[in-house]
């Protein structure tokens, strides 16, 4: 909208919290962070509609008419949405992540003019254990099982079955997220084979480098390494587990975003000439290395700079990577200072709360005195 001539976005939104799915994008196109668009167009919200859906159910939760109407007027498709939780059950990855991928690519072949359809999967997607400290390739790597066939246990069993043998299934990969795209990019491999397809997998998201402000984070995304980054700079996280000599793959959210549209606009270029492969682009700071002991020294010589108002501890984060040492440094430095000042909490509100009989007490007697005079 700010850059691109768009005529129309359509947005997937489900309802929440008895918010419907017109009302939440009218809370997120009136937020503040869109002023530096508002100021090159101010209607730009005019041209964004919102189609009520849910990447967990069958046929992405799309109404007929929608359905028809996207199939007639959508030629470029971003399927972003996924639950990227690490510790998700494997039920709630396989119906969100990948059934959810596979209705996306039957909206796809349905849209009748379709240039590009873009998957943003993870460049961790294929970082199983077997190949730890080795070279990860841009091209589609082994799959875990058919996609089909987690669909149907999924659909055929309960939570509780399914986290029974998740071990198992789950077994190389770091965790049900990046297990649940390794599977979504074999969708794309063979389902989407006949559709202008790519794949985008970029790397750890942080804060934007530059639009539309520096720095600037969705709130909803507060954990993993954006989690760790807060935790340092509010003195509450003292102490790391991590490899010092390991790199560090960060990538800002507004060259991560730059890069997946640039990826659906080379996909449709090279259709037009014929090319068929589906290409993997691979969104990392391979230009820009940074290894944890870089980064660990960074907040280190900006700790002043960087701190907040509301820090409650000096910045200074302790790197470790044996376990044990870990462990003992995080009850010594997290623990033991939390129930510390929780005991300091709840002496304080028992005093508050004493005082306040008190109070009460003396406005009583004073009270009754007073009406037996």
């Amino acid at each position: 909208m700010k850059t691109c001539d768009l005529k129309r976005v359509y947005l997937l939104i489900r309802s929440k919290m008895n918010c419907s799915p017109v009302e939440r994008l009218s809370d997120i196109t009136n937020d503040s962070i869109f002023d530096s668009v508002r100021r090159v167009n101010p209607s730009f919200a005019n041209n964004i509609t919102a189609i009520e859906g849910d990447v967990c159910e069958l046929n992405l939760g799309i109404s007929d008419a929608n359905w028809h109407r996207l199939a007639e007027e959508v030629d470029i498709l971003f399927h972003i949405a996924a639950n990227v939780r690490f510790d998700t059950s494997l039920k709630d990855v396989a119906l969100s992540n990948v059934r959810g991928t596979r209705e996306a690519l039957t909206l796809g072949k349905a849209c009748r003019n379709l240039k590009s359809f873009v998957f943003l999967s993870t460049a961790f997607s294929q970082a199983t254990c077997d190949v730890i400290g080795k070279t990860v390739s841009e091209e589609f790597g082994s799959c875990p099982i058919t996609p089909d066939a987690f669909i149907h246990i999924a659909e055929t069993y309960n939570t509780e079955q399914l986290n029974n043998i998740a071990p198992t299934l789950v077994k190389g990969w770091p965790n049900t997220y990046t297990f649940s795209k390794a599977i979504s990019e074999e969708l794309v491999r063979t389902m989407g084979a006949d559709l202008p397809a790519c794949v985008v997998r970029p790397a750890i998201v942080t804060p934007t480098y530059t639009e539309p402000v520096p720095g600037w984070l969705d709130k909803s995304t507060i954990y993993g390494s954006n989690g760790v980054a807060l935790g340092i700079l509010m003195g509450v996280l003292q102490v790391i587990q991590c490899d010092i000599k390991c790199r560090i793959e960060l990538v800002p959210a507004d060259m991560t975003t730059n890069a997946t549209i640039v990826a659906a606009s080379t996909t449709a270029a090279k259709r037009t000439t014929g090319y068929l492969q589906t290409d993997i682009y691979t969104v990392t700071s391979t230009r820009n290395p940074i290894k944890w002991r870089q980064a660990i020294s960074i907040f280190a010589e900006q700790r002043f700079k960087f701190a907040s108002p509301k820090t409650t501890w000096f910045i200074n984060p302790i790197p470790i990577k044996n376990s044990v040492m870990f462990t003992l440094l995080f009850w010594l430095f997290h623990y033991i200072p939390g129930y510390i000042f929780d005991g300091l909490n709840i002496i304080t509100d028992s005093l508050n709360c004493t005082l306040k009989r008190i109070n009460f007490c003396l406005c009583c007697n004073i009270f009754v005195s007073t009406n037996g005079i």
